[in-house]
């Protein structure tokens, strides 16, 4: 299950999500809503297709790649190596900063 994630949830907002082969869903986000589901019966997430969002006017595209690692590793410096070898360095920090705050 993909979840999508939005920094300010503050109004109502809408993207559009768009795959390589050009279909593309709209993804709505309710007030107060800062999670929103990936219909993946709708678009398909497929390993390493690049998908570009886009939001309301005014707001900046962006990209996003998936990858699907086949099992995921439980100690943290395992999952490390699997996301350095996948190239997911936002990932990698993500695990970086939440190890340290669960060991202070």
């Amino acid at each position: 299950t993909v979840r999508l994630w939005r920094a300010s949830s503050t109004a109502p907002a809408t993207y559009t999500i768009t795959g390589a082969g050009g279909a593309s869903r709209r993804v709505t986000f309710g007030e107060g809503e800062a999670l929103a589901r990936w219909d993946a019966a709708a678009l398909a997430v497929t390993p390493g297709a690049k998908y570009r969002i886009t939001g309301d006017v005014g707001t900046s595209p962006g990209a996003i790649t998936f990858v699907v690692l086949p099992q995921v590793a439980a100690e943290p410096e395992a999952l490390a190596q699997q996301l350095i070898a996948s190239g997911c360095t936002a990932q990698l920090d993500l695990l970086a900063n939440a190890t340290l705050i669960a060991q202070r």
